[in-house]
């Protein structure tokens, strides 16, 4: 470091001194004055050395700011403030004064010192008149008193001055450089020195390297125009972090990864002031304006020379600059170079910090589906808005004009043609990419067509397109998320989920047991839960509704349930509820709406059901479905329904028809009870008979009809039946049906018979004796398969065939 000269010394070591005496000669004041000083900006910059080619000037260091109470100075008694510095700072004699607070002075030629002070004229600042504020003395070469009076207030408390170090001698110093602040006596300063550091000389300059943007390039080329193919990159720039740091010399650009070159053409490089927008000092050649010379074929390094003595570039360079370098094109050896790869290049030279950036990836002509924002629907609901998501090229020119892409809807939701317009897209970065005009074509009711109609194959950067806008029916019964699957003949594949669907209406209930046959049995109770309110819709261009409900086949309402609202601001009209048999369909349900609900979900109750169960209704759950409107007719033109908000409402007398394709389709359903075994039923000729069909699921027992999950087959000649159902048919228990699956072997158990068959052998094993089939058990549908007549005679029944109706008929 810098030793400070005798002077100097000397007065620091008596303030030192004075710091300790001071409170032994000198009464304590109630409220000692002070002020605050805090370093605004420090400054990193090289030794001065104008013997240099080219010359390193003067450096300017930082500033730092000095706050006062202003209540505590008396124009009577100036307050005086001492500035201390390292003296090889300053030139004996040229210590710069700054002239009435107004700003820095101008630089005078020869002279390689400054200090300034700076009022700034600020609205807050208690110093209101710039003039004879302070004056500056040099005091001992390497030190200046700073002398306040004559101090204009105005009405603020605080007042603030900048002291600048600027156009600074460095020269034969290097580290901090420390400043001190010290109060004099009897000033409004108070007695507390301050010491600030305002820069750091000597520090080893560096350089920052970046590309503006990761540019993607394919084989085919790329860039702005056909000729800048094959693949122009970004602009390249190398950013001083000081000052003179580049050097006379080049900057070299070599590819690192294998597989590309330097396109054969001419660059530009261009020095420039990186941040105050005038010149730097960093020049080139004079190689013609902003050209440099191309590489040769195949190169992988290009050079740009450096040199800080141009025409028209001063020597005195003060303030970090860059070299920004653009046009550069990349070639692609295609046997070589990887899809996806990134291309990396190593950036060095004269005073350059060598540094590997990634300036372009190597790309093939894809395009991707992105996924932005989803939307919540509710099922059975027209026009509902969907999410948005986003195309995007992977290269420019991979959207072809005059091809297609579609956009199809899973099943159970359909675009709404209506919304369908030339908003429906935007494009969200600078590709000249169009689709058709007035947007979308419905190709069908669940696919949009768009046509490409420019290709954006010379754009700097592959089209990224936003759709939005698009609106969906969605089908009562439908559930779950929407996800979109984006296909065409343009090259673009993909999925994005766009919305996420919630039920119209929940039901419960619980599941009692009724028997085949016998009436007016009563069921469990049902509660219907709206999802959202004003869901269910009251009425439907001025027609009003009714939530309608209806029975498997089978199952017939025997009286009118009791209804009510429990929960939410629905209104129904209750002494309306009735049940109604359209023509050739089901008997209905009808709860007519008087008002939909409004804040609240409506919770309505359905109970006292009660069910009649035909002869013929099958075994298993009697389900209450709420209906769709296509599932029945409107003779009179009065029976709409509210679950359906998708449906144009008819004239009266015309059928009501769902949209198509939501034909079948409800918005929720629940069990209300199981239907279980018949009552006996009297049997002539034995204990029972009962018939299996090939081919049919439906099998009889006694006269009643029962269900099984496979069908009987002829194979070879002979009629397989399932085994498990043969034995249930014929009075075995199902417990005593047992599955062995280690064996592969059933038994059959029923009194005292017992009767074993394994898989893929002809023996049949009844109460221990062995029995030889002329088939072997075998698996179908993952149940037991055999010829009838083996079981049930093994049982004491017996088999018959009715070839006209290819119908096995078997009696006990």
């Amino acid at each position: 470091m810098l030793r400070y000269n005798k002077k100097i010394a000397i007065v620091m070591a008596f303030v030192f001194c004075l710091s300790f005496m001071a409170p032994a000669f000198i009464a304590p004041s109630v409220a000692e004055a002070a002020f605050t000083a805090t370093v605004a900006q420090s400054n990193n910059v090289p030794s001065t050395n104008l013997d240099a080619i080219p010359a390193i000037p003067n450096q300017n260091l930082g500033y730092v700011k000095v706050e006062v109470n202003v209540a505590d100075w008396s124009n009577a008694t100036p307050s005086e403030l001492l500035v201390t510095y390292p003296t090889r700072l300053a030139s004996p004699g040229a210590v710069t004064i700054a002239g009435n607070f107004a700003a820095l002075p101008a630089a005078v030629p020869g002279v390689r010192s400054g200090v300034g002070i700076v009022v700034p004229a600020d609205a807050e600042n208690a110093f209101g008149a710039p003039a004879d504020i302070a004056t500056l003395t040099d005091d001992l070469g390497g030190a200046i008193t700073l002398r306040i009076a004559n101090v204009t207030r105005t009405t603020k408390e605080k007042g603030w001055f900048f002291i600048h170090f600027f156009d600074i001698n460095t020269g034969n110093f290097s580290g901090d450089v420390n400043v001190n602040l010290v109060p004099q006596f009897g000033t409004a300063f108070g007695s507390s020195p301050i010491p600030l550091v305002v820069g750091k000389v000597n520090v080893t300059g560096t350089t920052t390297t970046a590309v503006k943007s990761v540019e993607k390039i394919t084989s085919g080329g790329g860039g702005i125009t056909p000729a800048d193919t094959p693949g122009r990159i970004d602009t390249i720039t190398v950013f001083e972090n000081m000052p003179n740091t580049i050097k006379p010399g080049s900057i070299n650009l070599e590819i690192l990864t294998k597989g590309y070159s330097w396109a054969p053409a001419p660059f530009t490089a261009t020095g420039l002031f990186s941040f105050l927008g005038n010149n730097s000092g960093i020049g080139l050649p004079a190689l013609g304006p902003n050209n440099v010379a191309a590489p040769a074929a195949g190169d992988t390094v290009a050079s740009v020379p450096t040199n800080r003595t141009a025409p028209g570039v001063p020597v005195a360079v003060t303030t970090s600059g860059a070299v920004a370098i653009s046009g550069l094109r990349i070639v692609v050896d295609e046997k070589v170079a990887k899809v996806g790869q990134d291309i990396e290049v190593k950036v060095s030279g004269d005073g350059v910090t060598e540094q590997t950036i990634v300036v372009a990836q190597y790309v093939d002509f894809v395009a991707n589906v992105i996924e932005d924002t989803t939307t919540e629907l509710t099922a059975g609901l027209s026009g509902q808005k969907i999410g948005t998501f986003f195309i995007e090229e992977v290269a420019p020119g991979t959207l072809v004009g005059g091809r297609t892409i579609l956009f199809e809807l899973p099943a159970g939701v359909e675009w709404n043609t209506a919304a369908i317009a030339n908003s429906n897209y935007e494009m969200v970065n600078n590709s000249a990419i169009t689709f058709n005009a007035s947007g979308a074509t419905p190709l069908d009711s669940r696919t949009l067509k768009f046509t490409v109609g420019n290709t954006s194959q010379f754009a700097q950067n592959g089209a990224k397109v936003k759709f939005k806008g698009l609106k969906v029916d969605v089908s009562p019964s439908f559930k779950g998320d929407v996800t979109l699957t984006v296909k065409g003949k343009a090259g673009v594949e993909g999925t994005a989920k766009v919305a996420t669907v919630s039920p119209m209406i929940t039901m419960t209930a619980s599941v009692p047991e009724v028997n085949l046959g016998i009436k007016e049995q009563k069921v469990s109770d049902v509660e219907i839960v709206e999802t959202k309110a004003d869901t269910i819709a009251a009425r439907i261009a001025g027609v009003d509704q009714s939530m309608v409900f209806y029975l498997d086949s089978g199952f017939r309402f025997a009286k009118v349930p009791k209804v009510e609202v429990i929960e939410g601001d629905m209104v129904l009209e209750l002494n309306d509820v009735k049940i109604q048999a359209p023509s050739n369909q089901q008997n209905l349900l009808l709860i007519p709406m008087r008002a939909a609900s409004y804040k609240t979900p409506a919770k309505i109750k359905i109970s006292d059901i009660y069910v009649t169960a035909d002869r013929n209704a099958p075994v298993g759950d009697v389900v209450l479905y709420a209906a769709d409107t296509s599932t029945y007719s409107n003779p009179n033109g009065s029976l709409q329904n509210a679950f359906n908000t998708s449906v144009a409402v008819p004239a009266a007398g015309a059928p009501v028809v769902g949209r198509t394709s939501f034909q079948y389709d409800t918005p929720a359903s629940v069990a209300i009870a199981k239907n279980v075994t018949a009552p006996p039923v009297e049997t002539k000729g034995g204990t029972g008979s009962g018939t299996f069909v090939i081919g049919s699921n439906i099998y009889t027992v006694n006269g009643l009809t029962k269900v099984m999950d496979v069908a009987p087959y002829i194979k070879n000649d002979r009629t397989y039946v399932p085994y498990r159902y043969l034995a249930l048919a014929l009075g075995v228990a199902e417990e005593d049906i047992v599955w062995d699956a280690a064996a592969q072997k059933v038994t059959v158990t029923k009194g005292e018979n017992t009767v074993e068959a394994v898989i893929g052998s002809t023996t049949l094993t009844v109460n221990g004796s062995a029995v030889t089939m002329d088939v072997a058990p075998e698996i179908s549908n993952s149940r037991t398969m055999l010829p009838a007549r083996f079981l049930a005679e093994a049982l004491g029944a017996t088999v018959g065939w009715d070839p006209a109706t290819q119908t096995v008929v078997f009696e006990m």
